[in-house]
């Protein structure tokens, strides 16, 4: 059986920092890893825009690690679009080590900006990782509109995998289809955040960001895999 650890991502490796950061690594301890974490959650500041989103994740990894990846090495996988800001899943190579991550970005007058970033090592003796990440940030525009935002993304070494089923506390569910030959999958929500007062009001709602299970299946509905994140959820299978 292979054991599991849980790290708290709440600071970036070499001495990057991030305001109010809060990440949750769920397949293996990435401390020692030198491109693996998270920023920008809660960021309040505009910073300069970038022409793709590729160069938008080149510069973060710029800034945060002091390691330059060529746009051209970067590839988005998926991006899930919601008006006011757009996640985007990706892979990149540093050193012959593969790498996945995430990245929610908003678009303005044809620039990207940073709402927050993701990323982790690729274990090629791992049959599924998982990232589990949340939190709110402050859109660049004249309004300061907030975001709120919960994210679900990772890597399938299984080629057999082709669904996974995402259910959260609360009663949401996603369903994700993988194309053949995809390796990362993500699911990500993002919605206005709420003001204090709509906060207070909803507390009972809150579970709704929180993982409960993921499951996945083959293409004729074999299920291949399944972890139960509950407080006193089971061993995967």
């Amino acid at each position: 059986m292979k054991i599991y650890t849980i790290t708290i991502v709440v600071v970036l490796l070499l001495c990057a920092c991030a305001a109010d950061a809060n990440a949750v690594r769920l397949n293996r301890d990435t401390a020692s890893d030198p491109l693996s974490g998270s920023t920008g959650y809660g960021e309040r500041l505009p910073v300069p825009g970038e022409k793709s989103l590729e160069a938008l994740i080149a510069k973060e990894i710029w800034k945060l690690y002091k390691i330059d990846i060529p746009d051209s090495d970067i590839h988005v996988v998926e991006r899930q679009d919601t008006g006011q800001a757009t996640a985007a899943s990706y892979s990149l190579t540093y050193q012959k080590v593969p790498y996945a991550g995430l990245i929610i970005g908003y678009r303005s007058n044809e620039k990207w900006y940073k709402l927050s970033m993701d990323i982790m090592k690729v274990y090629r003796d791992m049959r599924v990782q998982t990232a589990d990440s949340g939190g709110a940030a402050s859109l660049p525009n004249q309004h300061r509109d907030g975001l709120a935002f919960r994210s679900v993304y990772g890597y399938v070494h299984d080629p057999n995998i082709r669904q996974i089923r995402i259910e959260y506390q609360g009663g949401r569910i996603s369903t994700l289809l993988l194309a053949e030959g995809q390796s990362i999958y993500m699911d990500s929500n993002i919605e206005p955040e709420q003001r204090e007062q709509e906060k207070q009001q909803n507390q009972q709602n809150q579970q709704f960001e929180q993982l409960l299970r993921i499951t996945m299946y083959s293409a004729n509905g074999k299920v291949l895999y399944d972890r139960d994140y509950s407080p006193d959820g089971q061993a995967e299978i």
